[in-house]
């Protein structure tokens, strides 16, 4: 088993974006197989490790960033998706320039998130997020393990 290094922050952040917007479920399968409409119990608990902990202030505020970043990630994405459909359709591969430049902007869509997300929080609240971003993923060596490919 290979230790994987920390993540970075960002991806961290956008990890923590789409699994903070996850929602309950509309059914669940009970213990005796039956298919039940509605969420299951306990499913109006937090589906990540930071929005639990955060104030109703925070947790919106919170939330209205995570909109936003996700808005400009989605722009950004959607710029990507037409290189590569260009690309595609002349038969050539994506521009590398404006691939690498769409990634550039990518990441500063993040850090821009994590610097409005410090600005606006609570210190509590700010705390509850970096905390997130900064725990190692995994085992004591500061990372998850993965099976080495042979």
């Amino acid at each position: 088993m290979l230790p994987v290094p920390p993540q970075p922050a960002e991806a961290r952040f956008e990890f923590l974006l789409y699994m903070a917007a996850n929602k309950p479920p509309d059914h669940y399968h009970a213990a005796d197989g039956r298919i039940v409409d509605g969420p299951p119990p306990g499913a109006d608990a937090p589906h990540d490790p930071v929005t639990g902990q955060l104030s109703p202030e925070d947790l919106a505020i919170f939330r209205q960033v995570a909109d936003s970043v996700k808005g400009r990630l989605a722009a950004v994405d959607q710029r990507a998706q037409q290189v590569r459909d260009a690309a595609r359709v002349a038969g050539t591969l994506p521009d590398r320039q404006q691939s690498k430049a769409l990634g550039v902007e990518r990441q500063a869509t993040l850090k821009t998130g994590l610097a409005e997300l410090q600005a606006r929080l609570s210190a509590d609240g700010w705390q509850a997020v970096e905390r997130f971003l900064k725990e190692p993923a995994g085992p004591a060596d500061g990372g998850i393990l993965v099976d080495a490919i042979q």
